[in-house]
């Protein structure tokens, strides 16, 4: 199944300046995945999405 069209739509509608560091803090939480570090390795959508929520921090 293809989310990325979904993923990227739920960061445009859901994300802001506003609740940046709360969503940063949940996204790094699910990129450390309890310190496993199995999705640390940031590739395509994953890393798209990282950067995106890292441009949006550095506007606020």
């Amino acid at each position: 199944m293809n989310y990325q069209k979904t993923a990227l739509q739920i960061l445009k509608d859901k994300v802001s300046r506003e609740n940046i560091d709360l969503v940063l803090e949940e996204w790094n939480n699910f990129i450390e995945h309890g310190d496993k570090k199995d999705r640390s390795n940031l590739t395509g959508l994953v890393k798209e999405i990282n950067d995106k929520l890292y441009k949006i921090k550095a506007s606020k």
